[in-house]
């Protein structure tokens, strides 16, 4: 199973455990911040290499990964669509709800949504 661990918030570790809660755990005796359990999914180490890959670019250190509007709405996604284990599709609704939400809130022009929307 993958899990996603957040710690404070401006970290989240992306891993696999058969056990997520005892992960969990075994992490937070290691941890002066309180972790949380934000998400789990279906998968394996196949997947989390996949995860990993997908947010290189967000790596801190190892499997801890920088907490940002990108990684917060793939989580939403995997908590929605619990059943969804295609990584690659639940990133790019995640992607395409964020961008809405944020055009929305700042009145990008119609248009704009409207080719989001089709996307």
């Amino acid at each position: 199973m993958i899990y996603f661990i957040r710690q404070g918030s401006t970290h989240i570790k992306i891993g696999y455990s058969a056990d997520p809660n005892s992960r969990l755990a075994c992490l937070q005796t290691g941890s002066p911040v309180k972790l949380h359990l934000q998400a789990t999914m279906q998968g394996d180490f196949k997947t989390e290499t996949g995860l990993h890959e997908m947010f290189a670019h967000l790596r801190k250190k190892g499997e801890w990964f920088k907490y940002n509007d990108e990684l917060k709405w793939f989580i939403r996604m995997v908590k929605e669509h619990p059943e969804q284990n295609n990584i690659k599709s639940l990133y790019m609704e995640s992607q395409k709800q964020r961008l809405l939400t944020k055009s929305k809130r700042s009145g990008v022009n119609h248009k704009l949504t409207q080719r989001i929307k089709g996307a």
